[in-house]
């Protein structure tokens, strides 16, 4: 079921076909001599199946689409093509970039050939060489080829009857590709009759076996749908066989005949079933470069089989079953190598409609494709991003990652062959080969000589394959600039968003401007009548301040690095002191915005050695709760070491022979999960585990290395890497070499490309995410190169890197953020030493994001270290003489807003202005934007001066007992969900009380889904199956079964007169009904009588409210808010003292009041009496719209009858404290008052929104004939309160309410809180903004819902404030919600005990915090001597700690 409605889904959405602009302009400020390249589906345009355009000529750009052409090559000669096939290496399985088609024209079959340099990844293949295998006669065909060494094809044919025998032969032709000449004709025995049809299928493989022996295997079978049978009825063979054959060395078969045979006889064998039921009805088959051996059957699925060693026995490895009963057409498999290195397989099977992905073998998606008509008529392919579906002349791309259809293309090939490591396409027909770029639409920046005077403006355009009217387009400014140029300069879109919700996450300004090294400065708009209000900073580059912690001297600091984890807001740091001995702390900012930067010890040992990155490599990381350190620590030794709790050992020990100077280690490196060694005197590059057991993996000399043609010997120096990345460069005496190292299949090293370099350069290398620096330094020349390696196939340079006026220090110092790939280096301007820092992919005139100063000058020669981690957010380390410096590096500038302690407005409308400055003499720039800043409360302060004045003190009594001390709440504002309290000087007992309290423990009633309050009797929680009744202080009274079949409850409601108990189920139909429980006595609900009902239509109850005995109005709902799904349905009940009966009165939906479409969120209803005739109103809310209200009489039976209704349009209602954005949402509607004033019904309305503020307002409702409804007079409409959201979380579709209190919970995912607002109910002349005054908070253990969980309001007769019930705490031992129960009191407490021995005044430390800030106060606690004057505890309230 999963899987269907998750292709179901996918369907749906592969149909839409649009095309939306993102922006309608933008600016690209480029310099001479860099390129560029945009996703335009990520940065311009959003749709499925887009081409796209530049409706202007212009040599500044060009557009790669999806399935972008590098170039065609005519072929030697015009022959059809049968087969197409690369050659593979070995070890990898990738393509060694050389190929051989199989050909035939009308006199002879034909051989074209191509090959490149193993390099040279983007070139055609040009098939200028052919070579004929046979002229064509009556009885002589061949089907399929395949290479069996890199100058060996080997091709099967069926030789002709007169040659040999009068029944056919078949023979294996071997070519020599670089001779153009026979090898050799290799003839065998079929062990059973084939067909005379033109489909084989061929494949060689070179396998090796755990004892490391070797067979050259053959692999040859029909596919069912070749028969000669299959192809004239178009059915499928049901006994399928594939032959092995085996070669030796020198490419001649050991044996005639096959040396092992798959039939359907041994497969029944192997999956224990009966031959006689079963069937092998083979359509493809692929061998993977480990071996596995990959057999599709048309109806069965996969087979995965191995050979285990030289025996070639057949073992069944797994099974893959088909998703579908129907015929499968085809399949193909990818093992993608990702950037840390781990593997993902991905296969996909193909449907004559429809095609399935799976992923690590559990289906990822399916999607829908055009229908394939037979076997032969489609190919399909799989790369590291895309499948590739060519049927036909058409090539349609889909995204691995979600099935989204990228393209679909006219293309005139017979074969095409996808590329298994990067994203190409070779594709052949008859006359041409061509080469294609596979990717999601780029637009590229040409390469410019010389700056532009002018600004060049150009329109990009994208239009859908499918529906080209479909179109939209975006201008393009373009301005090239000379490579130093330091202005700053403006983009056209304003950055700033114009609408922000405080306190939130920091609001990150993307493309604010342009230009090197840019500070941004806030400035007050002091002549404008908006500022003042709210005030706000712009930050980039913070200095830290550490607290906590005692950190060694800096100038007994003689190493020092920096590390972040997973945390990105946490950072570790290690300094090692001249004793040898390590510190390492962990480090966490409170909050984004503040320097405040608390630390503790994280581990403290001593270390076996000094670490000197001169004499060798140091690196170090967290691991399963230990810290792992890698250290060379000489010429010839790594150690690995492990600390747990401050205890060092040393794990692994990697020695080499220091007897021989050839052994010396020139370099480490830790890549991924392995380490490299680099030995120049041995030519090598050594790749060992980096885990137990430390294996040797593989060697990389010179005959790793000749393959790829590099220039030059091959004499390592140096290795750059890290740890996360699989890319890895080696840094000879004349270039450096980039590759990768996988252990797919085996062991195996491939480059991708050689950087030249000077001998003698000195190199650092940071690697980013798809980019990576080079950095040179020899003779005083100073180079910045950055690359482009998104598709290894094709690493380019994009761009040298200004210095500006700075100089590169000796010695080279480098370090980069390892996540996002920054790049940090020591320079000098004369004066000082500076860090820059540099951005990566960005373009020249923006790279140079920050040049920090140290303020001193640590002249050439001599050692100055920093460190530097991270990723958006990056902690810079560095240390003078004097002092540990700490910097906040974040990748974009943020605007930070704080409101004032006494700012009350929720909508707050202000200007907001940026002075923008770049390096000294560049004249800077100024923004400004009009903002909608959305005041929450929930920012926290606390009013030091009451305290520091002692106009607010608190007051004990010298005493051995418990005192509780009222604090008020006239000393703090903001919204808090935790107090705590401090007293460094207290002996005995002392905390505080929060002004919400757990007065009972949870209590475990088996999975409640619902609850509900009975009135001063108590409340009662809904099970699956049961009722479990609890009295008012809540005690366990009662639990009574459901007599249930399949039915499972999930709500309940008590009716208005406490009479029934209505409880929503589903059963296994997916239908809804109730569970109607009639109760004798409402203090003990003795189970009178039970009934149920299952309503047609109906889906999901999500709500039901009985107002007497007679009416019952029931919410139909889904999560989807499926028009058909979602209705108001008003039934009658009817009692004949044995049984009820509950029939449909109104469906109150679309139709009913006359709108195309309506999605009802939440109802109430409210009954009045006009005249002695009673009414009803229901209130429904529309969540895009606003609220309808609904009006009823009664009938002589108490039977609703409805008269009018009409809908009042939140959306357009106007008010300077009403705010809604465009996915607003209107979810709960309560009644929060009402009263008959003349002729006018007052309703005071409570309006919840998903995203937004809560609102009561205030409608006034014409009753003077109330038989015809009660129209709204709407301008007496008015906004009373603003609830305020609590900080930028969404509130959940839930709120409870009782006299003068409402509950309303909020998320962020995985966290709730619930707030607890002070509602009156007057009407004020003017909107007043209200905060919720108490809170609970729970961590959820997945994603919540509003379903996950219940809250009730109930209340003690003669109690000021009412207790909620909730189950949002888990159990750790039953992962059981429980109910617990909360008292709310007015104000916080004091709590303390055996106060004798206090002094007369005490300083105590206030906190007070939420999930987006927290604050600290003191106050003083003053002895007083009368214990009269003390306040005291509410008597018979249970207080627990």
């Amino acid at each position: 079921m999963k899987i269907g409605l998750t292709i179901f889904c996918i369907i749906l959405y592969a149909s839409a076909s649009s095309c939306v602009s993102q922006v309608q302009y933008y600016d690209i400020f480029a310099s001479e001599n860099e390129t560029q390249e945009w996703d335009m589906n990520a940065v311009f345009f959003t749709g499925e199946g887009l081409k796209f355009n530049i409706t202007q000529e212009s040599n500044f750009f060009e557009v790669l689409n999806p399935l972008h052409q590098l170039g065609s090559s005519k072929n030697a000669l015009e022959v059809k093509i049968l087969s197409l096939k690369p050659l593979h290496q070995n070890d990898n399985g990738g393509w060694a970039n050389a190929f051989a088609a199989l050909g035939q024209n009308q006199t002879y079959f034909q051989i074209l050939y191509s090959k490149d340099g193993i390099l040279n990844q983007v070139n055609v293949p040009i098939f200028n060489e052919s070579i004929r295998v046979r002229e064509i006669t009556d009885n002589f065909t061949c089907f399929d080829l395949d290479f069996l060494s890199e100058t060996k094809v080997i091709i099967d044919c069926t030789l002709p009857y007169s040659d040999l025998t009068e029944t056919p032969l078949s023979g294996f032709f071997i070519i020599d590709v670089e001779e153009e000449s026979y090898f050799g004709i290799e003839l065998y025995e079929d062990t059973q009759d084939y067909n005379d049809t033109q489909y084989r299928i061929l494949q060689f493989h070179k396998s090796t076996f755990e004892n490391q022996n070797e067979a050259l295997l053959l692999f040859r079978s029909e596919p069912a749908w070749g028969t000669e049978k299959a192809v004239q009825n178009l059915i499928l063979e049901k006994d399928s066989i594939i032959n092995v054959f085996s070669f030796t060395s020198k490419f001649t078969l050991q044996q005639p005949t096959p040396v092992t045979v798959l039939t359907k006889t041994i497969l029944a064998k192997l999956l224990g079933v009966d031959e006689g039921k079963f069937t092998f009805s083979l359509v493809d088959l692929i061998i993977e470069a480990n071996g596995r051996i990959n057999v599709l059957d048309a109806f069965e699925g996969v087979y995965v089989l191995v050979f285990k060693d030289k025996s070639l026995e057949w073992n069944l490895y797994n099974v893959i079953t088909p998703v579908y009963i129907t015929t499968c057409f085809g399949f193909n498999i990818h093992n993608s190598i990702n950037k840390d290195g781990t593997v993902t397989k991905r296969m996909v099977l193909v449907y004559t409609n429809k095609l399935i992905l799976f992923e690590n073998e559990v289906v990822k998606f399916g999607i829908q494709i055009p229908v394939i008509e037979w076997y032969n008529t489609f190919q399909i392919k799989l790369t590291q991003n895309y499948i590739v579906l060519k049927i036909r002349k058409t090539i349609y791309i889909y995204k691995v990652e979600n099935g989204k259809k990228v393209i679909s293309q006219e293309e005139d090939l017979d074969k095409i062959l996808a590329n298994p490591n990067y994203e190409d396409i070779i594709g052949i027909n008859s006359l041409t080969a061509k080469r294609f770029f596979l990717n999601d639409g780029l637009l590229r920046l040409n390469r410019q000589e010389k700056a532009t005077s002018n600004n060049k403006i150009v329109t990009l355009r994208a239009e859908t394959i499918e529906q080209p009217s479909k179109q939209c387009s975006l201008t393009i400014n373009l301005k090239v600039l000379k490579q130093n140029d330091p202005q700053i300069l403006n983009f056209n879109n304003n950055p700033i968003n114009p609408i922000i919700t405080i306190p939130s996450n920091p609001l990150p300004l993307e493309q604010i401007a342009s230009g090197p090294n840019l500070q941004f400065t806030s400035i007050d708009q002091v002549e404008n009548e908006l500022q003042g209000k709210i005030s706000y900073t712009i930050q980039q580059v913070m200095k830290l301040s550490i607290e906590n912690i005692h950190m060694p001297d800096p100038k007994d600091v003689i190493y020092s690095d920096i590390l972040v984890n997973e945390n990105a807001s946490q950072f570790y740091i290690l300094f090692q002191v001249q004793t040898k001995i390590v510190y390492i702390y962990t480090c966490q900012q409170k909050y984004p915005t503040l320097e405040v930067t608390e630390c503790q010890n994280y581990n403290t040992f001593a270390f076996p050695s000094i670490i000197d990155q001169n004499v060798g490599h140091f690196s170090w990381f967290t691991f399963a709760n230990q810290l792992i350190i890698v250290h060379q620590n000489s010429q010839f030794t790594v150690n690995i070491y492990s600390v747990i709790d401050g205890q060092i050992s040393n794990v692994f020990r990697l020695m080499f022979d220091d007897t021989s100077f050839l052994n010396k280690i020139s370099s480490v490196a830790i890549i991924n999960d392995n380490i490299y060694i680099v030995q120049s005197g041995l030519k090598r590059v050594s790749i060992y585990q980096l885990y137990i057991p430390y294996k040797l993996l593989l060697i990389i000399g010179s005959n790793q290395i000749q393959r790829f043609e590099i220039k030059g010997s091959f004499t390592p120096i140096k290795v750059f890497g890290k740890k996360g990345n699989n890319l890895v460069f080696i840094q000879t005496e004349t270039s450096l070499l980039v590759g990768t190292f996988s252990n797919k299949y085996s062991p195996s090293f491939e480059i991708y490309k050689e950087i030249l370099i000077s001998a003698g350069t000195e190199l650092g290398v940071a690697i980013g995410v798809n980019t990576f620096f080079v950095v040179k330094s020899l003779k005083g020349v100073d180079q910045i190169e950055e690359y482009n390696y998104q598709h290894l196939q094709n690493i380019f340079k994009l761009k040298d890197l200004p210095l500006f006026n700075y100089k590169l220090q000796k010695p080279l110092t480098v370090d980069y953020s390892f996540q996002k790939g920054w790049l940090y280096l020591r320079a000098t301007d004369g004066l000082q030493t500076v860090i820059l820092v540099y951005e990566p992919n960005v373009l020249v005139h923006n790279s140079l994001k920050k040049v920090i100063e140290t303020k001193g000058l640590v002249k050439d020669g001599l050692s100055f270290d920093f460190a530097v981690d991270g990723g958006d957010q990056m902690f810079l380390y560095y240390k003078n003489n004097t002092q540990h410096q700490f910097v906040c590096i974040y990748s974009k500038p943020f605007l930070n807003f704080t409101p004032k302690a006494d700012q009350a407005e929720y909508v707050n409308n202000q200007i907001v202005a940026i002075q923008i400055a770049g390096f000294p003499g560049v004249t800077p720039l100024t923004q400004q934007s009009l903002m909608t800043i959305l005041n929450t409360q929930s920012y926290l302060f606390i009013q030091q001066s009451l305290f520091d004045s002692k106009k607010k003190i608190f007051q004990f009594v010298k005493q051995s007992g418990v005192q509780y001390i009222n604090m008020g709440t006239d000393w703090y504002s903001g919204q808090v969900t935790n107090f705590d309290i401090k007293c460094s000087q207290c002996t005995g007992s002392f905390n505080i009380l929060s002004n919400i309290y757990k007065v009972r423990d949870g209590q475990d009633y088996d999975q409640v889904m619902d609850g509900a309050s009975f009135g001063l009797a108590g409340q009662v929680y809904q099970t699956r199956n049961a009722l479990w009744f609890e009295d008012i202080n809540g005690k366990f009274k009662l639990r009574i079964l459901m007599n249930l079949k399949s039915e499972s409850c999930n709500s309940i409601s008590i009716s208005a007169d406490y009479n029934f108990i209505l409880s929503a189920f589903q059963n296994a139909k997916n239908e809804a009904g109730l569970f109607i429980h009639k109760c004798k006595y409402q203090d003990a609900c003795s189970q009178f009588r039970q009934g149920i009902s299952t309503f047609k239509g109906l889906q999901k109850i999500s709500k039901t409210y009985m107002p007497d005995s007679k009416n019952i109005i029931i919410l139909n709902s889904l999560d989807n808010y499926s028009v058909q799904q979602n209705f108001i349905v008003v039934a009658n009940l009817d009692d004949d003292g044995t049984q009820f009966t509950i029939s449909h009165k109104y469906v109150i939906n679309n139709q009913y009041v006359a709108t195309s479409q309506l999605f009802i969120g939440d109802f109430d209803l409210i009954k009045y009496k006009i005249s002695n005739n009673e009414y009803s109103t229901l209130l429904f809310t529309d969540i895009n719209n606003g609220i309808y209200f609904a009006h009823f009489t009664y009938n002589d039976q108490g039977e609703l009858l409805k008269t009018s209704n009409e809908l009042f349009k939140l959306i357009n209602f106007s008010d300077d404290q009403f705010f809604i954005n465009q996915d607003t949402k209107f979810q709960q509607v309560k009644v929060i008052s009402s009263q008959l004033n003349g002729s006018i019904l007052q309703l005071n309305v409570l309006v919840t929104t998903n995203n937004q503020a809560q609102y009561v307002f205030a409608f006034d409702l014409d009753a003077s004939r109330p038989a015809f409804g009660l129209p709204i007079k709407k301008s007496s409409t008015s906004l009373l309160y603003v609830l305020t959201p609590y900080g930028n979380w969404p509130a959940l579709n839930k709120v409870t309410y009782i006299e003068g209190n409402a509950a309303i919970p909020y998320t962020d995912g995985y966290k709730v809180v619930i707030g607890i607002y002070p509602l009156p109910s007057g009407r004020p002349s003017s909107a007043k903004i209200i905060s919720f005054t108490h809170s609970i908070s729970a961590n959820y253990h997945k994603q919540i819902t509003s379903e996950d969980f219940f809250m009730i309001f109930n209340k003690n007769a003669g109690s000021n404030y009412p207790y909620l019930s909730v189950n949002i705490n888990q159990d750790d031992r039953s992962d059981e919600y429980l109910v617990d129960i909360y008292q709310i009191r007015g104000d916080p407490q004091i709590v303390l005990s055996n106060s004798s021995n206090y002094q007369n005044e005490l300083v105590i430390e206030l906190y007070l915090k939420n999930n987006f800030n927290q604050v600290q106060g003191q106050a003083i606690l003053q002895a007083k001597s009368s214990l009269d004057q003390i306040n005291q505890v509410v008597e018979g309230v249970n207080f627990l700690s």
